[in-house]
């Protein structure tokens, strides 16, 4: 098991070169991301299942050691995430002067964050220590 706390975690990083070192991370994040989106996946309100088959996770662009890991229901290639098929999700999420909120991403995060949370850092854990054998 790999316990990790903040000092371990930045000197690990610092060891690796740029480049191995952000591959660990999107690796890590990835799984974190992936639960987040499962649980998307099942609370999601559906009529159509339009939202739901729009869930997905995205590596975003980054630069030097920047990294973004995105849980989505937007076109990713727009500066707008509420964007594509499923642009109505954050309506969904936070309702209009129409309809009523019918939240489905917080409830979805306060359920798996910790899960999510914990795969995070089994992962980086088990990438850090697999670099730092090579």
């Amino acid at each position: 098991m790999f316990k990790l706390d903040d000092k371990k975690l930045q000197q690990k990083l610092k060891s690796l070169p740029p480049n191995l070192a952000k591959k660990a991370l999107r690796k890590a994040c990835r799984a974190g991301a992936k639960i987040f989106a499962s649980q998307l996946k099942q609370d999601v309100r559906i009529d159509t299942g339009t939202l739901r088959k729009q869930v997905k996770v995205r590596a975003g662009k980054s630069k030097k050691l920047s990294l973004s890991v995105n849980a989505s229901t937007g076109d990713p290639k727009k500066a707008n995430l509420n964007s594509g098929e499923a642009f109505y999700g954050s309506f969904v999420e936070y309702g209009t002067k129409n309809m009523s909120a019918q939240p489905f991403i917080r409830p979805a995060f306060d359920k798996v964050k910790q899960k999510a949370y914990d795969a995070t850092i089994k992962i980086l854990g088990d990438e850090l220590d697999k670099e730092a054998t090579k």
